[in-house]
């Protein structure tokens, strides 16, 4: 999985649209906006998420509620430490 981000460094936000939810700004990198709102719209709370910027994988991570939802939508968990299920590789595809 890439990302279209050209010469983006990692932890900037450059690259990204400023939504509000629940209340609270939040910066979502654009190469992965339409899938993290497509999530939101099935109820899906996201507490995290980076395209990865061509550097390495993207990941969506999302409230412990919400990880059985993600399974059944066919994501796959992709975190570090194997104890931790919140963190799913974003589907989104590089164009």
């Amino acid at each position: 999985m890439g990302c279209f981000c050209k010469n983006i460094r990692m932890g900037t936000y450059d690259n990204q649209t400023e939504l509000v939810k629940n209340g609270r700004k939040v910066g979502i990198d654009n190469c992965i906006l339409k899938e993290i709102q497509h999530l939101w719209s099935l109820g899906i709370t996201t507490v995290e998420s980076c395209c990865g910027h061509n550097i390495c994988d993207g990941y969506i991570a999302v409230i412990e509620d919400d990880i059985l939802k993600m399974n059944t939508l066919g994501y796959i968990t992709d975190h570090p430490d194997i104890t931790r299920k919140d963190c799913f590789l974003p589907k989104t595809e590089s164009p």
